[in-house]
């Protein structure tokens, strides 16, 4: 029997199979057994309702569930790894990557169903590469890279969202301002102003809003919105407000120039990547024109490219090229990404 060959693969396929079955049943029977846990003291109860940060993802949309909605849970959902893995990785870990679903805006998916998520589109992925290629070592290396295609996927959604937020964020501190100067507090005004608002901004502030009425501090809730968002312009206006709470100072101005240069910043960046767009399409060009001309070439004259594949030195070639051209590529994209 060739170890790596089809009959060793199909053997391995299906321990996996049954590995990852095992897992599942133990992480049902772990939840199975807690919800047979008889009810919670008043003293637990207390304490739950402590944990202001997980109590509220459940009741706004966009992180938790629609407001006033009952949400539908998945059967995945049911599944808590955290208590298996936990002890492995740490408590970290899990806390990492709830933040950075929040901050892409998945934060009604729960880390356990994130992993179980990933760890199935990964193991199906290695799977189909292990039976198609016949080389279970050909499986691992082409396959195992997708459990780490998240980050770049969270990269684009939080980018996406934290653009969003700046571009919402200079109205809705208008609407703010309109509310202070008709005599409401700021608390008020965002609460009007969320109302008005469309999302991410809206779940953003009626979160801060919940956590102050449930006995935060304001600074906290706006630091726990930064956490959330980490937007530049936030940053100013979490400042502005933090340093008007501190000093005093009419707070409606406060937050008027703060609007003004957040919107001044916006269409300074705008122009800015009008400008930088020739550069940027530049990278783009100067990244794919090689792999192109390369698969060009393996169709019209495969001869020529083939021993760049199979032997040693061409693909220390292929190799040294690649880094290089990864290299120019960073170092064009560096140039032309200017911040303000």
């Amino acid at each position: 029997m060739n170890v790596m060959g089809l009959d060793a693969t199909w053997l391995i396929f299906i321990g996996c199979l049954l590995g990852f079955a095992m897992l599942m049943a133990a992480a049902m029977h772990d939840w199975m057994s807690a919800s047979e846990a008889p009810k919670e003291s008043i003293k637990g109860r207390f304490e739950k309702l402590s944990r202001i940060q997980e109590e509220l993802k459940n009741e706004l949309p966009g992180i938790g569930g629609p407001s006033g909605e009952k949400k539908q849970e998945s059967l995945l959902s049911k599944i808590d790894l955290r208590p298996l893995l936990a002890k492995y990785t740490g408590e970290v870990y899990f806390q990492k990557i709830d933040l950075d679903l929040v901050q892409a805006g998945l934060g009604g998916l729960k880390v356990s169903e994130f992993l179980i998520i990933r760890g199935i589109v990964t193991f199906i992925l290695i799977s189909l590469i292990s039976l198609l290629s016949r080389n279970l070592a050909v499986g691992l290396v082409l396959g195992i890279p997708a459990w780490f295609l998240n980050v770049p996927v969270f990269m684009f959604l939080k980018g996406k969202r934290v653009t969003t937020f700046s571009n919402q964020l200079s109205p809705f501190l208008i609407l703010v301002v309109n509310s202070l100067r008709a005599g409401q507090t700021f608390m008020q005004g965002a609460d009007i102003a969320s109302k008005e608002s469309p999302e991410p901004i809206a779940t953003e502030f009626k979160q801060v809003i919940k956590e102050v009425n449930l006995g935060l501090p304001v600074e906290q809730s706006m630091d726990n919105m930064l956490l959330r968002v980490p937007s530049e312009d936030l940053k100013i206006v979490v400042a502005a407000y933090t340093i008007q709470r501190k000093v005093g100072g009419n707070l409606a101005t406060i937050l008027e120039t703060t609007a003004e240069t957040i919107r001044d910043r916006i269409r300074i960046q705008g122009q800015i990547d009008v400008l930088t767009t020739q550069g940027k399409l530049s990278g783009v060009v100067v990244g794919g024109l090689p792999f192109a001309i390369a698969g060009i070439m393996l169709l019209l004259k495969p001869e020529m490219m083939v021993p760049f594949f199979e032997n040693i030195m061409g693909q220390i070639m292929v190799g040294i090229a690649f880094v290089l051209l990864l290299f120019g590529v960073l170092t064009i994209w560096k140039i032309v990404s200017i911040d303000i």
